[in-house]
């Protein structure tokens, strides 16, 4: 089967086109830091909620053992 190029997606009738947004830059690969330091305010601040709803989630089921004691993967 040919898939169509996601980028370039059908006509469809009565359906309009989309407008064409600009590029966005992949994200995926940079370091923590630098979303977080980034020189656009939007950036960083969509970092920062993300970062801090993260931190404030309790951890995930596996980090507890049957107990439900926190495991310390890390020797001291």
């Amino acid at each position: 089967m040919d898939r169509a190029d996601p980028a370039d997606p059908p006509d469809l009738p009565g359906v309009p086109r989309p407008p064409d947004i600009p590029d966005i830059p992949d994200l995926a690969g940079l370091p923590l830091e630098e979303l977080l330091d980034a020189p656009n305010p939007v950036l960083a601040r969509a970092a920062r909620r993300v970062l801090d709803r993260l931190t404030a989630e309790e951890a995930p089921l596996a980090a507890y053992n049957s107990s439900a004691v926190p495991i310390d993967d890390h020797p001291v």
